[in-house]
């Protein structure tokens, strides 16, 4: 899930955004994945908003996608 999430993440917010929110938080939750990035788990100083996207675990379909400010 976070392969796809990365996959579909880096091109609309480059690669270095995403990245910068590494270890991403992954759950399942009813049979979707749902995975957002915490850049405060790297750097407590970064100013970046976070993303958050939730993933069909039967059909790989992605069914929210957002990123904070």
């Amino acid at each position: 899930a976070e392969l796809i999430a990365e996959a579909v993440l880096a091109p609309i917010y480059g690669k270095a955004e995403i990245e910068q929110q590494r270890p991403f938080k992954t759950a399942l939750k009813s049979d979707v994945w749902v995975i957002s990035g915490d850049p405060a788990r790297r750097n407590p100083r970064y100013m970046g908003g976070i993303f958050e996207i939730h993933i069909s675990k039967t059909t790989g379909e992605i069914l929210f996608l957002t990123h904070t400010k």
